[in-house]
């Protein structure tokens, strides 16, 4: 997925590799409830400048690989290797 901005308040669920790339990621950011970003199989990759996330980034076979600028992350990150590259994170 390429993009400027990407909203979701909803879950996605994929059997293999997820990667997106935008300016702007709002997973389940304005909801009561936690959102779920599952790789069943493969790897998560985000490249963006501005991430918020409410609920679960899940690839317990593969690696999560999060490249962002600022990073808001309220909820977990499973996954079998988790790589973190960026200037401000902050996990609730």
């Amino acid at each position: 997925m390429y993009t400027n901005l990407v909203e979701m308040d909803g879950s996605l669920v994929s059997e293999h590799d997820i990667s997106i790339n935008a300016g702007q990621v709002r997973i389940g950011e304005d909801s009561d409830k936690q959102r779920i970003l599952c790789s069943r199989k493969g790897n998560i990759t985000i490249n963006t400048t501005d991430l918020s996330v409410n609920g679960i980034i899940y690839a317990l076979e593969g690696t999560v690989t999060i490249q962002t600028c600022n990073t808001k992350i309220k909820g977990t990150i499973i996954a079998k290797r988790i790589q973190l590259q960026g200037s401000y994170f902050t996990f609730e």
